[in-house]
């Protein structure tokens, strides 16, 4: 979450949905930030996308001025997208993009990623 901008970074990994139905799927991860920003705003967000394309945004922090937040939990209910997308190959994607350089230091971390589903 801190770097010479403007760049962004991406975390991704692809995985193949299965030809059955899904009954649930769950997507979840734990992230913490702290900031202390002065110009554009650095965003950080999660998205599952097919080729280039994003399919649903599930998490967005627009991190400007000063604050911070503990390990969070964050969990999704991604049943109907997995389900709309049956035999694809879908990417999972973490992004951080800085606008801008020297606008003051950031950290962000990410763990505990899972995608669990049940047919």
């Amino acid at each position: 979450f801190d770097a010479s901008g403007p760049t962004t970074y991406s975390l991704t990994q692809s995985f193949a949905v299965g030809l059955i139905p899904l009954l649930n799927a769950t997507l979840a991860w734990s992230d913490a930030a702290t900031w202390s920003i002065t110009g554009a705003d650095r965003v950080f967000s999660v998205d599952i996308l097919n080729g280039a394309t994003v399919l649903q945004n599930f998490y967005t922090l627009n991190a400007n001025g000063v604050g911070s937040y503990t390990w969070t939990g964050r969990s999704f209910d991604v049943t109907s997208l997995l389900n709309a997308n049956l035999g694809n190959t879908l990417t999972l994607r973490f992004q951080v993009s800085i606008p801008e350089t020297w606008t003051g230091p950031a950290g962000l971390g990410v763990d505990a990623v899972s995608l669990d589903g049940e047919t």
